[in-house]
C-alpha cells in the first residue's frame, strides 16, 4: 500500500513538475519576447564604427522600438576598456572584438554562455563552419562567448603591370602557382630589389605569415612553432636578411606610404580589407591592383570578428536579437572584403558576384572563400599576446645574427615555457589537462 501511494504521489509530482516546466518554459518566452513591446536603447561598444549604420538601418527598420548607440574606441586600448568595464560592471549590451584579441577573454567570466536558453546559437550549428564556432568558445571548450560574424584571409596584393614588366605571371592563379616555390619567389625579390622595388616589407614577414597558419599552443598548450615548415622559412628569412631583399618598410608608417604611392612595391601581404588601405594610401592607383593566395602555398587567417554580450547587461534579449540579424540575415544581403561565417550568406550572388575597383574589377569574393576553405582555425589561448611577443624578439634577434634554425626555435620555445610557466600550468588545470 505504501509504495502504491508513494508510486501515485510521485506520479502526482511528475503531473506537476511536467506542468511547472510548461509554464516555466511559456514565461521564459513571454519574457523573451518582452524586449519587442517596449523601448530599448541598445549600447555597442566596437573598436570600428564604420559599417553598422547599415545593419542598424535594418534592424531598427523591423524594430521601431529599438535604438542602437554605438561607442567605438581606439584599436590599440579596447580590449583593456572591455576587461574594466567587465571587472567593474559597467558594461554595453554588445561588445565588438577582434579574434586576436578574444583570446585574452575566453577564460573569463562576464559574457553569456550563447550556446544555452534564451539564446538560439545552437539552432545555427550546421550552417556556421566549425573553424568560425570554435573561435568564440571559451578556452575549455565547454560554453561559446561569442558569434564569429565573419573573417579575413591574408591575400597578396600585387601589381600586375609591373610584373609584367620583368615577365613573371600576372593572373592570380598563375602567379601563386609560380610563388608555390620557395627559390622562384626568393629570386622574383632579388630581380625586383635590382630595380628598386620591393614584394615584402619585414625580413621575417614570411616566417609570421607561416606561424599565422600554425598557431602558438596545441590542445595540451605545448608551445608547437617548432616543425619542418618554421624551419624552412626562417632559412628564407636568413637568406633576405643578408641579401637585404626587405626595405624594413611599414605601411602603417610613412616609409611604406611613401613607397606605395612612388610604385615601389610590387606586392605585399594583407588582410583582405588591404585594398581599402590601398585606396587610402594611393587612391590614384586605383584598378592598377590585383589579390592572389600567399606565397609558399600557406594559407593563413588575418582576423575575424566577433559580437558578445556582456551578463551585466539588462537587454540582454534585445542584444541576442540583433546578432542573430547581423550574422544571419543581413548577411544574407551581401558581403565584401571578409567571408561571412553564416555558410548559406557565403556563396550569395551579392557577394560572390561583386567586383573590386581597387582591384581592376577583379571578383576577389570567390578567392578570399577559397582561402579560407583552406584554413585551420589555429587555437586561441589567454596567453597568445604575450606568447606571440616572445616570438617576434627573438625570432627577429635569431635571424639577425644568423643563428642556426633550429636552435632558434627551442629557444624561443624554452623562453615561452620559462616566462609563461605560471599561466601555462593555470590553463592546464582550467583545461583539465593536469
Amino acid at each position: 500500500m505504501v509504495a502504491l501511494i508513494v508510486l501515485f504521489l510521485c506520479s502526482g509530482c511528475v503531473g506537476e513538475l511536467q506542468v511547472d516546466d510548461e509554464i516555466g518554459q511559456e514565461l521564459d518566452h513571454e519574457r523573451s519576447q518582452s524586449w519587442m513591446e517596449e523601448d530599448v536603447q541598445l549600447t555597442l561598444w566596437s573598436f570600428y564604427d564604420s559599417g553598422w549604420e547599415y545593419s542598424i538601418a535594418d534592424f531598427t527598420k523591423r524594430y521601431s522600438n529599438v535604438s542602437i548607440e554605438v561607442e567605438s574606441f581606439p584599436y590599440d586600448s579596447y580590449a583593456d576598456t572591455y576587461l574594466q568595464a567587465l571587472l567593474y560592471g559597467n558594461v554595453p549590451d554588445i561588445m565588438v572584438f577582434e579574434s586576436t584579441h578574444f583570446s585574452k577573454f575566453i577564460d573569463l567570466e562576464g559574457l553569456e554562455n550563447l550556446a544555452e536558453p534564451p539564446y538560439t546559437l545552437t539552432e545555427y550549428e550546421q550552417d556556421i563552419d566549425e573553424s568560425f564556432r570554435a573561435i568564440g568558445q571559451s578556452f575549455n571548450e565547454q560554453k561559446i562567448y561569442g558569434l564569429t560574424i565573419s573573417a579575413s584571409p591574408i591575400v597578396t596584393f600585387y601589381r600586375p603591370d609591373i610584373l609584367e614588366s620583368f615577365g613573371y605571371p600576372t593572373e592570380p592563379e598563375a602567379l601563386a602557382e609560380y610563388m608555390a616555390d620557395p627559390e622562384q619567389w626568393l629570386e622574383m625579390a632579388r630581380t625586383l630589389k635590382q630595380d628598386g622595388r620591393w614584394m615584402m616589407q619585414w625580413v621575417t614577414e614570411i616566417v609570421d605569415l607561416t606561424a599565422k597558419d600554425i598557431g602558438l599552443f596545441d590542445q595540451e598548450m605545448n608551445f608547437i612553432r617548432m616543425d619542418q615548415d618554421i624551419k624552412e622559412v626562417i632559412e628564407l628569412a636568413k637568406v633576405i636578411q643578408q641579401e637585404g631583399l626587405s626595405p624594413g618598410y611599414n605601411l602603417y608608417e610613412s616609409n611604406g606610404q611613401d613607397a606605395l604611392r612612388d610604385d615601389r612595391f610590387a606586392m605585399f601581404y594583407q588582410g583582405s580589407w588591404g585594398e581599402y588601405q590601398i585606396g587610402d594610401i594611393a587612391p590614384e592607383q586605383e584598378g592598377k591592383w590585383k589579390a592572389t593566395r600567399l606565397p609558399l602555398d600557406v594559407y593563413a587567417l588575418d582576423s575575424s570578428t566577433i559580437l558578445a554580450i556582456p551578463s551585466a547587461s539588462e537587454n540582454k534579449q534585445a542584444a541576442w536579437a540583433f546578432m542573430e540579424y547581423v550574422a544571419f540575415e543581413h548577411s544574407m544581403h551581401g558581403t565584401y572584403g571578409v567571408v561571412p561565417s553564416y555558410i548559406p550568406a557565403q556563396e550569395v550572388p551579392e557577394t560572390l558576384e561583386q567586383q573590386s575597383e581597387i582591384l581592376g574589377g577583379q571578383q576577389v569574393q570567390r578567392l578570399y572563400l577559397d582561402i579560407m576553405e583552406n584554413i585551420e582555425m589555429p587555437r586561441l589561448t589567454p596567453i597568445d599576446e604575450q606568447a606571440e611577443r616572445i616570438w617576434h624578439d627573438y625570432l627577429g634577434q635569431g635571424v639577425a645574427w644568423d643563428i642556426d634554425s633550429e636552435e632558434i626555435m627551442e629557444e624561443i620555445r624554452m623562453r615561452v615555457e620559462d616566462e609563461l610557466s605560471r599561466e601555462i600550468s593555470i590553463l592546464r588545470r582550467h583545461a583539465n589537462l593536469d
